[in-house]
């Protein structure tokens, strides 16, 4: 059986200042995300193609990672928070998803 996580992030980006933690400027917070975003999609279609152990697990961490990456941006003040947690738990819920 093949499992695809469904990944959407929909949050309004006017960052002005934020926390030590996490990059709130737009152009950070936008690469960033890209960058997981290309990541985890390239991780799905290895894991669509090949459910190994391994390949879960690697789709696992970089779950776990982008889950963390959307955490720390709780501290920066000019993100849309409600768009943001929502984001946080969907993400959460598709981890939970994982089989392994």
């Amino acid at each position: 059986m093949k499992y695809i996580i469904f990944l959407s992030l929909s949050i309004l980006f006017v960052m002005t200042s934020c926390g030590d933690d996490a990059d709130c400027t737009e152009a950070g917070v936008d690469q960033e995300q890209a960058n997981f975003n290309t990541s985890l999609d390239l991780l799905i279609s290895t894991y669509n193609a090949d459910p190994s152990e391994d390949n879960c697990k690697k789709l696992k961490e970089e779950s776990e990672e982008f889950i963390e990456f959307l955490e720390g941006l709780r501290t920066c003040a000019d993100i849309d928070q409600n768009s943001l947690e929502s984001a946080i738990s969907q993400a959460e819920n598709n981890l939970i998803n994982i089989p392994c």
